[in-house]
């Protein structure tokens, strides 16, 4: 009796930990997609600025959003895996509650735990459940309200409406097409429930949509933008709602990469639809007509809906994977040996694009493009946010010309010493002096600009970003970071203000008023020349040695001043120069405090230094400076 009483919920708890190691696995190898990195930050903000944002510019619900924020407050720096990891738990309840929602509609519990492993299976489902989004709660929610639903006359009736108001008004808040499933269950319930029981569900039903409502409209204002109500989805196209549903059918077979051939998405789709039409009928009484209103009503108002407006999306209807699974499980009960032919042949489609999800997640490039799996999984934005993690400073910020959220991640939320990360245009009509106006704002804030270039023509037409940084920013050089290019931008200002004064003289000609200094991978500094000739004729190099207390040259560079376009002859007398250079160090962890920096001018003709005094006219040996290097950082934990 004992036996029989927990075999079925240890193998439930069974499938649960089977499920969870194959949902975890690989969970953290892949960066961010764009949508998942919008989603943390978003939720990383306070709860009234979550909100302000859906009711301005994000179409969805907040259901998801506080979830993640409750998590992002436990949770900490945030990587690949705990980004994703509420998805994965909402995956595990979603199993549970399909095998209770199988056991509720009356099923053994055999079937019940096939219809479980069916849907843990599903390589759609497998998709959004290691993911950062909403998905895997819209269908957690229609779930429990379905569950409620099963049960709402076997309870007290104000228990029943309560439990009702709630589940409804969360599926409602989870997606807003979540209103298709929540709808047919109202439907369902209209149609089933008697007397009191029905007017009690009308009840719970109008409560929960008239919360909804008064939250859409003055809290999901964001929803009823043009884009996402008038004009629909800029990325899809208007589709017969034939096709809409041919693609929801093949998305559930195989989910988003795998496209059969057409005989073969017959055969799949055919599949399909026999197991939920079979298992439908295969049901009893009100089961049968929850299977097939819910498992079809919300489908073809969908399709419907998609003929009129550009929404097709399979991820928008995955709840449905649920009510199919359920049929399955009827099917399995009444019909074992039809059941099981037709499961196994789901399972011949379904297994390998499942296993494919799990080894190579998320969205893939067109397959016109030939990437293999390491290429596509290579870490890029993760490899450059660590470097910026071990070699900018606390001060600094990142920038980006053109808006992407998943840079903006890896450098603000991913590392332990998060950069700012600023938008330098704003939008594509931004005019050129509002940009500039944006970056010397940036540039008077930090030190060091790191910039990330990521061009596009469409939102930059005119290159404004480019030409606001060689306007008001001093380029400093480039940090390759693992392949990605970060270039280096600081302002005049701060050259100026944060310059270690110097006064030393060489000849007739040039005096350095001062020396700015900053280490980030390799060094990087300013030298600012007062001229005190008017065009001397003198063709003289600038030399710069980072020179160790042993008196070994650890880094040197030659050089025409300012990037080799200010040659001594182009001098003004009482003009300020600022000549900037970046000394390549032996190793980027090398910590520089005993060292000393070495300057002069000489003759590249004849090797001749010219001759040095320093700021009270006494001869410098060797005619060089010598200077301690002074680098102050705002960071205590530099390498």
């Amino acid at each position: 009796m004992t036996h029989n009483r927990f075999f079925p919920l240890l193998m439930c708890a069974a499938l649960l930990l089977a499920f969870f190691a194959l949902w975890t696995g690989n969970l953290g190898h892949a960066e961010l997609t764009e949508e998942e990195a919008f989603v943390d930050i978003l939720a990383s903000k306070s709860t009234g600025e979550i909100l302000q944002h859906l009711n301005t510019d994000e179409p969805h619900p907040p259901l998801y959003y506080l979830i993640v924020h409750a998590w992002n407050l436990l949770g900490g720096t945030r990587n690949e895996f705990l980004v994703r990891f509420p998805s994965i738990a909402l995956g595990l309840l979603l199993l549970s509650l399909t095998y209770r929602l199988g056991r509720t509609s009356g099923l053994g519990w055999g079937p019940a735990l096939i219809v479980m492993a069916w849907l843990g299976l599903n390589p759609q489902l497998t998709y959004h459940i290691r993911e950062a989004r909403m998905y895997g709660l819209m269908a957690v929610t229609v779930v429990l309200l379905a569950v409620v639903a099963l049960r709402f006359d076997q309870w007290p009736r104000r228990t029943g409406a309560g439990l009702a108001i709630v589940t409804t008004l969360a599926a409602l808040l989870s997606h807003y097409f979540n209103v298709l499933f929540v709808g047919a269950l109202a439907i369902w319930g209209l149609v089933v429930f008697r007397d009191q029981k029905r007017r009690y569900w009308l009840f719970a039903q109008g409560v929960a949509w008239s919360i909804f409502a008064v939250w859409t409209l003055f809290m999901g204002q964001a929803f009823l933008n043009p884009t996402s109500l008038s004009e629909g989805k800029a990325w899809s196209l208007t589709l017969p709602p034939w096709e809409t549903l041919a693609g929801i059918i093949r998305t559930a077979l195989v989910g988003y990469r795998d496209v059969p051939s057409t005989w073969l998405a017959w055969l799949g789709g055919g599949l399909l639809v026999s197991l939920w039409l079979l298992g439908s009928f295969s049901s009893r009484g009100r089961i049968r007509l929850f299977l097939l209103i819910v498992g079809a009503a919300p489908l073809i108002v969908y399709a419907l809906a998609s003929w009129m407006k550009p929404l097709y999306h399979p991820k928008y209807v995955v709840p449905w994977l649920v009510f199919l699974a359920l049929a399955v499980g009827w099917l399995i009960m009444r019909r074992p040996r039809l059941g099981a032919g037709l499961l196994a042949g789901s399972l011949v489609f379904m297994l390998l694009p499942t296993w494919r999800t799990i080894q190579l997640p998320y969205y893939f490039p067109s397959p016109a493009v030939q990437t293999g799996r390491n290429e596509w999984l290579s870490p890029v934005h993760r490899q450059y946010a660590e470097y910026l993690d071990q070699y900018s400073d606390a001060s600094d910020t990142f920038g980006l010309g053109v808006p992407s959220l998943i840079d903006c991640y890896y450098a603000s939320f991913y590392i332990h010493r998060p950069l700012e990360c600023n938008l330098l245009l704003q939008h594509a009509a931004q005019s050129s002096a509002a940009v500039e106006s944006t970056l010397r704002d940036v540039l008077s804030k930090h030190p060091v600009l790191w910039y990330r270039e990521l061009h596009n023509s469409g939102w930059d037409p005119n290159n404004a970003i480019e030409q606001a940084l060689s306007h008001d920013a001093i380029s400093l050089g480039t940090e390759n970071t693992n392949g990605t290019p970060l270039r280096l931008y600081t302002s005049p200002a701060t050259i100026l203000a944060q310059q270690q004064p110097s006064g030393a003289r060489f000849g007739e000609i040039a005096q350095l008023e001062g020396v700015w200094l900053a280490q980030r991978g390799d060094l990087y500094l300013a030298l600012i020349w007062r001229s005190l000739a008017d065009h001397p004729q003198l063709n003289a190099k600038v030399f710069v040695h980072v020179v160790s207390s042993a008196g070994e040259i650890l880094a040197q560079v030659d050089g025409v001043p300012v990037a080799w376009t200010r040659p001594l002859e182009t001098w003004h007398q009482g003009e300020q120069l600022l000549d900037v250079y970046s000394l390549a160090l032996p190793a980027h962890d090398l910590r520089l405090s005993d060292e000393t920096l070495q300057i002069g001018l000489y003759n590249p003709e004849t090797g001749a230094r010219l001759t040095a005094y320093d700021s009270t006219g006494s001869p410098l040996p060797e005619d060089k400076l010598i200077l301690p290097l002074v680098l102050q950082w705002h960071t205590q934990d530099r390498p």
